[in-house]
């Protein structure tokens, strides 16, 4: 159900298939559940903070430049934005009929598809298995202190230090938002 899934099964949809589509979580996969989305509701506050921080440089006189986070709200707030844009994939889906069957689905011998129990009936399959958050083999790994790209999205407070481990595109995000947000960043 991520961008390559109903993608594909709109696609099909569209050229007279009768589609269902498998998905274990919630439609849109990494990128709109727990990547590229909510790291950007991120990253648009930590800009609405730079900017109060700057503002002066604009002509803005401020009374007071101080100002917390309250992260509890923000994690509310990028859950309404993605709850908003995977009931959009949803939609977008049912209005092609493509039948959404929710669980993980498991190729039989006759190469057909069960969920949960239930067969459907496949001419072709598609696999778009998409991808999850991984935590390498190092020592203290297993510390609940370190989280997945996953975890931190939901962390309802600001750290006071946070060290990063992975310069890609999400570490990055995530490290320029924590540090508008007030924690001390590294990045590994």
């Amino acid at each position: 159900g991520g961008p390559a899934g109903y993608v594909a099964a709109i696609r099909a949809a569209q050229l007279g298939g009768k589609v269902a589509l498998v998905e274990k979580d919630v439609v849109g996969g990494t990128c709109l559940n727990r990547g590229c989305i909510p790291t950007k509701t991120y990253l648009k506050n930590a800009d609405t903070i730079e900017t109060i921080k700057k503002a002066s440089k604009r002509g803005i006189m401020l009374r007071d430049a101080s100002f917390t986070v309250d992260m509890e709200k923000m994690v509310k707030g990028k859950d309404r934005v993605v709850k908003r844009l995977t009931s959009g994939v949803a939609a977008l889906l049912k209005s092609y009929d493509i039948k959404v069957y929710h669980g993980v689905g498991k190729i039989t011998r006759d190469k057909n598809v069960r969920v949960e129990g239930e067969i459907i009936k496949a001419k072709k399959i598609i696999l778009a298995g998409g991808s999850k958050a991984g935590k390498i083999n190092i020592p203290g790994i297993e510390s609940p202190l370190v989280l997945t790209s996953d975890e931190i999205l939901s962390l309802k407070e600001i750290p006071e230090r946070l060290a990063i481990i992975g310069g890609g595109v999400i570490g990055v995000e995530l490290g320029t938002a924590f540090k508008s947000f007030g924690s001390d960043v590294t990045i590994i």
